[in-house]
C-alpha cells in the first residue's frame, strides 16, 4: 500500500508539473501550440536522465572496474601497486583522482637483531618487584555487566523493523538480480593448482539461468575474476525506491537511536533479590536504632 500511494503521489506530481509548463506555455505566448511544446520539452527533461542502463564491469586483474550510468555518467578505476585512479565522467564532462596509500613507518635500523647484545647506554635497569596489594571484595557490590552492542537495540519495534527492512530487501534483490538483462561471471583458475581448477572446469565448466551466467575456467594459472552486471536504469531506480518505501530505513535507524538512550530493562529474578535485599537491610537496621 505504500509503494501504491508513492507511486500516485509521483503521478500526481508529474501531472501537476506538465500542467503547468502547459499553461506557462499558452498564457505567456498565447497559443495552444506552445503550451504543448512546453509541455513536452518537460516531460522529455524528466524522462532523459532515466534512459538507458547501468552497466557495471569489474576486472581482479589489477584491479580495475568501471560503471556507465545511462548516456550521462560513467566511473571508472584503476589501481597499480599503491596507486588508485578515478575518473569520474558527467555529460562528458571529467574529473579525475589519484589516491595514493600511505606506507607503513619504516623500522628503525637502530634495532638491534636477534640474539645481539644491547649497548651499555641502552641498558635499562629492571624495575623493583612490587607486591600486588589484596582488595577486599564487597559482597553486596553488583558485578559490571557487559553492555551487548546489537542486543540492546532489540525490542517489539524494532524487530517489527528488521523484519520489514528484510523482506523489503529480498524483494529487491530478486528483482536486481531477476530483471537483470545480463549478469556474467567468469572465476578462472579457482584454486590455483593445475590439477584441482582442471577438475572444476570440466565437472561446472558453464551453467546459465535466466540473465547469470557462471563460467568457471583454465586461465595462465593465476586466480581471475571477471564480472557485468547489465541492468534497466529506471528498473533499478524503483527497485531502490521499493526499499526506502516499504523497509522504511530511517524510521529503523531512529528507532534504534532512541532505543539505545534507555534504560537497560530488568529482569523479574533481579528485580525479586533486589527486594529481598533491602528487606533484609531494613531488618538489620531496626534492631541497631533501637
Amino acid at each position: 500500500m505504500r509503494m501504491a500511494g508513492a507511486v500516485a503521489l509521483g503521478v500526481i506530481i508529474l501531472e501537476a508539473l506538465l500542467v503547468g509548463a502547459f499553461l506557462l506555455g499558452f498564457y505567456w505566448l498565447g497559443e495552444v501550440q506552445w503550451g504543448i511544446l512546453f509541455a513536452g520539452i518537460l516531460l522529455l527533461l524528466i524522462a532523459l536522465p532515466w534512459l538507458g542502463e547501468l552497466v557495471v564491469r569489474f576486472d581482479s586483474r589489477g584491479p580495475k572496474g568501471e560503471a556507465e550510468i545511462g548516456w550521462w555518467g560513467r566511473a571508472a578505476f584503476a589501481m597499480s601497486g599503491e596507486t588508485t585512479h578515478l575518473v569520474v565522467r558527467v555529460l562528458g564532462i571529467p574529473i579525475r583522482r589519484t589516491m595514493r596509500s600511505e606506507k607503513p613507518a619504516a623500522e628503525s635500523s637502530d634495532v638491534p637483531s636477534e640474539g645481539e647484545p644491547l649497548p651499555a647506554s641502552a641498558q635499562v635497569e629492571p624495575a623493583p618487584v612490587v607486591q600486588p596489594t589484596e582488595v577486599k571484595e564487597d559482597p553486596q557490590r553488583k558485578p559490571k555487566r557487559k553492555k551487548a552492542g546489537f542486543i540492546r537495540h532489540i525490542n517489539s519495534e524494532t524487530i517489527e523493523g528488521l523484519c520489514r527492512m528484510v523482506g523489503s530487501g529480498l524483494g529487491a534483490t530478486c528483482e536486481l538480480v531477476w530483471g537483470a538483462r545480463e549478469i556474467e561471471v567468469r572465476v578462472y583458475d579457482p584454486m590455483q593448482k593445475e590439477l584441482v581448477d582442471a577438475l572444476i572446469a570440466e565437472a561446472f565448466g558453464y551453467r546459465g539461468v535466466g540473465p547469470v551466467n557462471v563460467l568457471l575456467g583454465l586461465g595462465d594459472g593465476c586466480r581471475r575474476v571477471q564480472v557485468r552486471y547489465r541492468i534497466g536504469l529506471l528498473r533499478m531506480v524503483l527497485a531502490g525506491l521499493q526499499v526506502l518505501v516499504n523497509g522504511r530505513p530511517q524510521a529503523l535507524a531512529k528507532q534504534m537511536k532512541e532505543t539505545a538512550g534507555e534504560p537497560p530493562v530488568k529482569d523479574r529474578d533481579e528485580e525479586l533479590i533486589e527486594q529481598i535485599r533491602s528487606g533484609a537491610g531494613q531488618a538489620t537496621d531496626a534492631p541497631r536504632a533501637q
